[in-house]
């Protein structure tokens, strides 16, 4: 009921099912699986959750003073993409700045979370040459490059006051 950011196609390495599949990721934070049978099945996978309290990554900015007010809304899943040397695990960056580490085999749970950006992850793409780095970047103005379980960045690549709607990694050139 809400947008669909992102759609990835893949190809399914589960019981032996090798057919085309489909993952999403929505504004209402949900991340969904098309599976072709006889008719386009969805399976849904998780619904990523609000951050509370610290997490690593980048310094978290300032909050205000909480008040005893409950927010249910979840995030809005922006990017999703697959880790190129495990097929079953995925990243899902959200409009808060976090990235979420899943895994197929646990449904409705994240691995691991982390802030990358202080504002909206627009991108997050693994390198091709190097199936532990990878890139983000977002409303703060920043590219990071990440390494897989290090909880900071490794390079922040910066912008005189314009979001960075989007980073790519060259298909050529490692560096």
């Amino acid at each position: 009921y809400e947008p669909v950011w992102q759609l990835y196609w893949f190809h399914g390495e589960d019981y032996h099912v090798l057919d085309e599949q489909l993952m999403t990721c929505c504004q209402d934070g949900r991340i969904s699986r098309y599976r072709r049978e006889k008719l386009l099945n969805c399976f849904p996978m998780m619904r990523v959750n609000r951050m509370e309290g610290k997490v690593k990554g980048i310094d978290q900015p300032r909050k205000c003073k909480a008040h005893e007010i409950s927010v249910s809304r979840n995030p809005a899943a922006l990017v999703l993409t697959r880790h190129p040397g495990d097929p079953l695990l995925y990243y899902v960056g959200t409009d808060e700045g976090c990235v979420h580490k899943c895994s197929m085999n646990y449904l409705h749970h994240h691995m691991d979370i982390f802030l990358a950006h202080k504002g909206p992850v627009y991108a997050l793409q693994f390198s091709p040459f190097c199936s532990k780095i990878f890139l983000t970047c977002g409303a703060d103005w920043c590219v990071r490059i990440w390494c897989d379980g290090i909880g900071e960045p490794l390079i922040v690549l910066r912008t005189n006051m314009q979001t960075v709607l989007g980073a790519s990694w060259s298909p050529t050139n490692s560096t």
